[in-house]
């Protein structure tokens, strides 16, 4: 019964983010203090912006920005956006092993 979370590979999620029986699809972004709930998607090169509620079954499609409480549909991603989005996973990749060496 239910739903799992389920985190896909390349997926930045912010400090604080609240994430409940939902899935992450790889390479998508999730803000800071943001909160997805039961059955939430987030697809690949999406991103729900800080502070953004996304509400029981929602998605949000391949390459859109949403925001706000309740999340709704604010732009789409730029190529600039999406390669924001590959730079942050490898620096916080590379903060993490700092720290585990240490």
């Amino acid at each position: 019964e239910g739903y799992p979370t389920i985190i896909g590979d390349d997926v930045t999620i912010g400090h604080c983010a609240l994430l409940h029986a939902c899935r992450l699809e790889s390479n998508s972004f999730v803000g800071m203090r943001a909160t997805m709930m039961d059955g939430a998607v987030i697809e690949g090169h999406a991103m729900l912006a800080a502070g953004g509620l996304l509400t029981p079954g929602k998605t949000i499609p391949k390459n859109q920005l949403w925001a706000g409480s309740p999340a709704k549909y604010l732009r789409d991603l730029t190529g600039a956006d999406i390669a924001q989005f590959d730079l942050r996973t490898s620096q916080y990749a590379e903060l993490g092993r700092e720290y585990h060496e240490n």
